[in-house]
């Protein structure tokens, strides 16, 4: 069995969005609302406004306008622990001690146990404070060695329960790659030898020395149900093998799109012009737009203003207050 810890830095409208999944705020399809009851709160509540608790815990804090201020937090277990109602209240309590103690209780925006789910897990929001009271995300999660470091340090906190720690991807080791690569030769040899072989079958029956007395119309009725079933194996075979390629590609599409949906804390069928996000989004536009058309206005009356006004008479520039005069010859004969 093992512990799994995933950790995202996310930007207010991310945080936002993920606090209406795991505060049970928005609908979603993975979530057995019957069981949503059961969920435990060691920090907020299913009725809890996230941007106002957020905004007072950050009033003490000096918040630089790009920075990260939130890291969303998820520890599970393998799903076989859960088997165990003991076991799976001790890792509750211990991941808890561990979460208050690294973070501090007063920097959690919320922490929750999601028991509706497949596999129970806790989803917490923290303000990443460090000892020197600044908030710094990369003091914890500053890169892979930081990230593991943490993962490693919850992993001793409840290891006792027969739980490893979860080394998360392995990067390929080169006799892995050519194993695979071997595998996939073979598997290709192998259809390549199967195609020959329905090749050179089909010219030997079509050969008239192959059965010497027996006319090639003859042994071509004789063998046609075995050659049917050939061919049926050969066209059955390159439409596997695209359907495969296609479900496949399907599958990784679906997967990125849940992936997406989940960073955003939304629901596959979430109308998207409900979509916090994308009503910011939209506002911006609309704000952009308006300012675009006061400049373009303020711009053009500004031109009228600098223009000189001509008279329907002279038709000569009539002068302008602040402005000095050109003296021209004509000018000077006059005077």
């Amino acid at each position: 069995m093992y512990t799994n810890v995933d950790i995202k830095k996310f930007g207010d409208l991310q945080a936002a969005n993920a606090a209406g999944h795991n505060l049970r705020q928005i609908p979603s399809d993975n979530v057995n609302t019957k069981k949503t009851k059961l969920n435990t709160y060691y920090v907020g509540d299913p009725d809890m406004d996230f941007n106002a608790v957020l905004s007072e815990k950050l009033k003490k804090f000096k918040v630089r306008k790009n920075g990260v201020k939130t890291v969303n937090l998820v520890f599970s277990a393998s799903p076989e622990l859960f088997e165990n109602k003991t076991k799976a209240a001790e890792w509750e309590k211990l991941t808890w001690e561990f979460i208050e103690k690294t973070f501090g209780k007063e920097n959690i925006v919320y922490a929750v146990v999601h028991k509706d789910e497949t596999t129970p897990h806790f989803q917490v929001s923290v303000i990443p404070v460090n000892p020197k009271g600044k908030i710094s995300a990369t003091h914890f999660f500053d890169g892979r060695k930081k990230c593991g470091e943490f993962t490693t340090a919850y992993n001793k906190a409840v290891k006792h329960l027969g739980l490893k720690r979860d080394k998360g991807n392995k990067k390929a080791k080169p006799a892995d790659i050519r194993d695979f690569y071997n595998k996939v030769l073979e598997a290709k040899g192998y259809d390549k030898k199967t195609d020959n072989a329905i090749d050179n079958f089909d010219k030997t029956i079509k050969d008239e020395s192959t059965f010497g007395f027996i006319k090639v119309s003859t042994a071509m009725k004789l063998f046609q149900p075995f050659w049917d079933v050939l061919k049926r194996y050969k066209a059955q075979r390159l439409s596997d093998a695209t359907k495969v390629a296609e479900a496949e590609k399907n599958a990784q599409e679906l997967e990125d799109l849940k992936l997406k949906f989940d960073n955003l804390g939304l629901s596959p069928d979430i109308e998207f012009s409900k979509c916090l996000e994308v009503r910011e989004l939209i506002e911006l536009g609309r704000t952009a737009k308006a300012e675009n058309e006061a400049k373009a206005s303020k711009d053009g009356a500004l031109q009228l203003d600098q223009e000189p006004i001509v008279s329907t008479k002279s038709k000569k520039s009539l002068p302008i207050p602040g402005r000095k005069r050109k003296t021209t010859g004509e000018d000077s004969d006059a005077k």
